[in-house]
């Protein structure tokens, strides 16, 4: 079952933001860039790489333009940063408002839920569940935040946390 929390944002917004990041690109090559990294420019051009019903995501370096785009069109849409990259959400709308949909529609406490995360983009979904944990390559603030951090990272980790579940009494 699919439910739709928020719409797309316009083919407006998302075609300006398209522009003024070709716009960035095309500024950050006339820099003259050292010969070494030309070839990586040529052949990884930097664009939004992901537009969904609900998030446009970007890099990190596009930020200023990305809230400036933002300002100038009057969407109201967020801005979360996430290990690099940029995601634009819609007002209230994140992995926390996700999970306050899904536990609904399961009839679930969030209490019951065990969450594992490793960025920014993790910590108030984090807050939500009864037992959190972060995965070892997660950035210190979400380490900070979590009941549990594992010894792997990434997806190791994520079966580190499995394992320990399956093997204890609870």
């Amino acid at each position: 079952v699919e439910k739709i929390l928020a719409e797309r944002p316009s083919e407006a917004f998302i075609s300006c933001l398209r522009d003024r990041i070709d716009q960035k690109q095309q500024q950050l090559q006339n820099q003259g860039i050292p010969e070494e990294f030309s070839q990586i420019v040529k052949t990884q051009a930097v664009e939004v790489f992901g537009v969904g019903r609900v998030i446009i995501a970007t890099w990190e370096a596009y930020l200023e333009i990305t809230q400036k785009t933002i300002q100038e069109l009057g969407v109201n849409l967020k801005i979360i940063a996430n290990k690099g990259s940029v995601m634009l959400l819609p007002e209230g709308i994140n992995k926390a408002s996700g999970l306050k949909a899904l536990c609904e529609f399961i009839n679930l406490s969030p209490d019951k839920i065990v969450g594992v995360g490793d960025g920014e983009n993790d910590c108030d979904f984090l807050q939500q569940c009864g037992y959190s944990v972060a995965v070892a390559n997660a950035l210190p603030e979400v380490k900070k935040m979590v009941n549990l951090v594992t010894k792997n990272s990434r997806g190791s980790g994520v079966k580190e946390l499995i394992d320990q579940i399956l093997n204890s009494d609870y």
